[in-house]
């Protein structure tokens, strides 16, 4: 004699006793039920666990289609609903994990992030670029080239930008750049932390960027947007805060910066 206490599928007590077998069945209300196949599904999912067989996969869905119908729902209302939810956020295809959630505030430290950052045209790269090239001589730099300069405060960090290679410069100037209060820069550095904002919490891309620049009345002028995006996005790219579509690279840099 063998003592089982689970649930079994409706047809398996007839194919006991067809192979010359006796058993003993109970019939449980609803509620009884409920708590064996949850029981049976934990079984099912350890047996799906270490086989790894279509077979095992079909006795998980099987139970689950169970536990449904105790809820009222056919297996039809379990298929579009899945299909519902597949559609709205995806299925489990892309093997993506997620590791953490950021929220960007409005604001960058107290500092609004509305006025005053409309920006000279001029990429920090050129301007560190010419800076390097020039030995670190500012006369020699471009009024627009002298601007971003300013921007970044980058006189304070100059020697250092001087002395180092590329990837360490782009450090100096990332850790300057958390040293100091926002309020110390100027629109270009500001810039890159509205193309970071806008891109995560409104949608990526120079369109939804340029709407938020109108919508918010920062700016009506289609110029004054592309200043802002061009110059925050290419800044925040050569720094590897940004990605290419505004959105954000280096998260431990932003939210070191937020704080």
């Amino acid at each position: 004699m063998v003592f089982y206490d689970k649930l079994v599928r409706d047809n398996i007590p007839d194919i006991i006793r067809n192979s010359g077998k006796k058993c003993e069945v109970e019939v449980v209300n609803n509620d009884l039920a409920l708590n064996y196949l949850y029981k049976k599904l934990n079984e099912e999912v350890c047996e799906l666990f270490f086989d790894k067989n279509i077979d095992e996969i079909i006795d998980v869905m099987e139970v689950l289609f169970a536990i449904g119908a105790k809820y009222g729902y056919s297996e039809k209302d379990l298929l579009n609903k899945r299909d519902d939810k597949k559609n709205s956020h995806g299925g489990f295809n892309e093997n993506i994990i997620l590791k953490k959630t950021y929220k960007l505030p409005n604001n960058l430290r107290g500092i609004d992030i509305h006025t005053k950052i409309i920006p000279t045209i001029c990429s920090l790269k050129d301007t560190i670029d010419k800076l390097i090239f020039f030995k670190g001589d500012i006369s020699k730099l471009k009024p627009w080239e002298k601007i971003s300069y300013k921007s970044y405060q980058l006189d304070d960090i100059k020697m250092d930008i001087l002395n180092s290679d590329k990837n360490k410069c782009i450090d100096i100037i990332k850790k300057h750049i958390l040293l100091n209060h926002p309020s110390y820069f100027g629109a270009s550095c500001i810039d890159i932390y509205l193309v970071a904002y806008v891109s995560e919490v409104f949608g990526r891309g120079k369109e939804t960027f340029f709407k938020y620049i109108y919508d918010n009345n920062i700016s009506q002028e289609s110029t004054s947007a592309q200043a802002i995006w061009q110059v925050g996005k290419a800044d925040g790219e050569f720094l590897g805060i940004l990605n290419s579509d505004g959105s954000v690279n280096d998260w431990d840099f932003i939210n070191m910066w937020i704080r």
